[in-house]
This record gives C-alpha cells, sequence and structure tokens, in this order.
C-alpha cells in the first residue's frame, strides 16, 4: 500500500483534538493521489499554541527538540514551552506503542486567523486555506505551503515535488506561492513572476 505509513501514523493520531496535518514530501504524494518518490522520514505540522496537548498525547513517547544552528537535540521537558526559533521535535515511541512509528514535528505559528510563515512573518495565509483532506482523510498541508517550506534550500527530492505540483495548483494557489517566494527569496529559481496584486494571505 503506497501510503501505508501515512496511515499509521494518521491511525495513531485518531484521538488528538487538535488540528495536524501531514506535512514535507508525502504532503505533496497526498496532493497528486499517490506515491511519485522515496521517502526519507514524515512529518506532521501543528500549530505552536497547541504543543502542550500534544506533549499530554505523547505523555510515554520520548520528545526531542531541535536547537536550530547546533545540530543537536535535547530531551523536550514536561511543562516547557517551546518559542521561536524552536520549531522542530522529533519523536521516540515506546516499545509497548501498538502504532510504533517515529516522526518529526513541526510547530507553526498561528493566530485565531492567519497561518504565518515562520521564516518571514510578512508572508501569511488564511487558515482555511492551509490544509486539505486527502486519502482515507488524511489531513495534509496544501501544497503551496509545503513548497514554499521547500523553497529555502531545495533538494532533487523538493525540486521534483516543484516540477510534480505546480502546474497542477489552482491560479490563486500558484500566485500566492510566487508572490511568497519572490518576497522572501527574490532571486529564486521558482520565482517567474512579479505581476500578481493578489495579497500574501
Amino acid at each position: 500500500m503506497e501510503f501505508k505509513i501515512v496511515l499509521k501514523l494518521k491511525k495513531m493520531l485518531n484521538n488528538f483534538t487538535k488540528p495536524w496535518y501531514i506535512a514535507g514530501g508525502w504532503a505533496i504524494d497526498l496532493y497528486l493521489g499517490k506515491k511519485t518518490r522515496v521517502h526519507k522520514d514524515i512529518e506532521i505540522a501543528i500549530f505552536r499554541q497547541d504543543q502542550k496537548e500534544l506533549y499530554e498525547y505523547l505523555n510515554d513517547w520520548t520528545l526531542y527538540k531541535v536547537i536550530p544552528g547546533q545540530y543537536k537535540q535535547e530531551k523536550w521537558l514536561r511543562n516547557e514551552w517551546l518559542s521561536l526559533p524552536i520549531h522542530e521535535l522529533h519523536t521516540t515511541s515506546p516499545s509497548k506503542e501498538k502504532y510504533k512509528i517515529n516522526f518529526e514535528i513541526l510547530l507553526n505559528e498561528s493566530d485565531h486567523c492567519y497561518w504565518y510563515f515562520r521564516r518571514n512573518q510578512q508572508v501569511k495565509r488564511h487558515l482555511y486555506k492551509i490544509g486539505r483532506i486527502g486519502y482515507q482523510s488524511i489531513p495534509y498541508l496544501s501544497p503551496e505551503i509545503v513548497l514554499l517550506y521547500k523553497a529555502k534550500a531545495p533538494t532533487i527530492y523538493d525540486f521534483h515535488d516543484f516540477i510534480q505540483t505546480i502546474d497542477l495548483l489552482a491560479i490563486e494557489e500558484r500566485t500566492w506561492l510566487n508572490k511568497a517566494i519572490g518576497y522572501c527569496y527574490p532571486s529564486h529559481p521558482w520565482y517567474f513572476s512579479s505581476c500578481s496584486t493578489i495579497p500574501l494571505q
């Protein structure tokens, strides 16, 4: 089954009541409706304000925060609030866990109306536009947001995802992505126009 690991993660998170989304390359494949390449890991995105609820939900797991710029991980302690620049967590499931799976968690910035791009919070998107529902009701980040994250330092896998996806986006989605890339990375090879009047939201 192409999405076996994604379904496994969905079952594990089935009772988590806060919003969550498959992120990264798996989100692109859910958008495309098929597995198009090898994936080295699997990630979910949640909102930063929901981190406490996630910690409690994974109370018997081992959770690590990634220290930006230091290439190291430290244990995430109970009642420790994670603020920027910390945004990435790694998990180790307990051996007794029914749905044993290790995955990454990406903390996303938001308020009651908008999602904000962590690397430049002038770039935003209405909350109702940031997620979709794919195969077997799996929630995933909208492809234009995934591609914006991938634009920072794209690998061969990121270029693959961009090429597979860009022509399938709706005009508004493609225009928003183009403006966001141009705003954050004006010399980026994915930046193809500057004539749109659609706002960054």
